[in-house]
């Protein structure tokens, strides 16, 4: 049972094999909905793992990450920007290209990502650096600033699996979540609530 959640967009679930999607706040990555059933409820015993001693709640959030974090990305945008230069003839014009925001996505298909609009927002050019640490250019193909959405394609991008969608209908308040990101280019980044 895991969730996709880009900010102010929605997330995917589908706890108790049932499906469902709902508006989030402002995190993205993947999250998980434990659901009524209280899946990650502590249980007794511990499961040995790479000589750490691990709660069930402990190896199911591991493995959470193992299954979902590679469709997670990173991305980095640039913006064409003119400079006056000074030079023996006098002044020229000189086009720069400079960083201007980072951000994550997460794989939606085979060729589309979709991050948040104020990511990509007056951006000249984006990469996205996978999870295997490869960088491919993307083009922004859709976007609704409204929701803070956009929608990017990466024609050649590694053979990662994309997380599947679901719908929200069952979702509660209270509900256990963890969002798996990468907005600052740290590998990725598990936090949970």
């Amino acid at each position: 049972p895991f969730v996709i959640s880009p900010m102010n967009f929605a997330y995917f679930a589908w706890p108790l094999g049932r499906r469902f999607c709902r508006p989030l706040g402002r995190t993205l990555g993947i999250t998980l909905a434990t659901g009524a059933s209280a899946m990650l409820a502590p249980k007794r015993g511990f499961v040995r793992a790479d000589d750490t001693e691990l709660t069930e709640e402990e190896r199911r959030t591991v493995e959470l990450f193992k299954q979902c974090s590679g469709s997670v990305v990173h991305i980095n945008t640039f913006a064409n920007q003119k400079a006056l230069i000074r030079g023996t003839w006098g002044l020229s014009v000189d086009l720069q290209e400079i960083p201007q925001g980072t951000g994550s996505g997460f794989l939606w298909d085979k060729e589309h990502i979709v991050t948040n609009y104020h990511v990509i927002k007056d951006a000249d050019r984006a990469t996205v650096t996978f999870a295997d640490h490869s960088v491919r250019e993307a083009l922004l193909v859709g976007a609704e600033p409204d929701c803070d959405l956009a929608v990017l394609k990466c024609n050649d991008r590694p053979k990662v699996p994309a997380l599947e969608p679901g719908t929200s209908s069952k979702l509660q308040v209270g509900q256990k979540v963890f969002a798996i990101g990468n907005p600052f280019g740290l590998d990725q980044t598990l936090t949970n609530g």
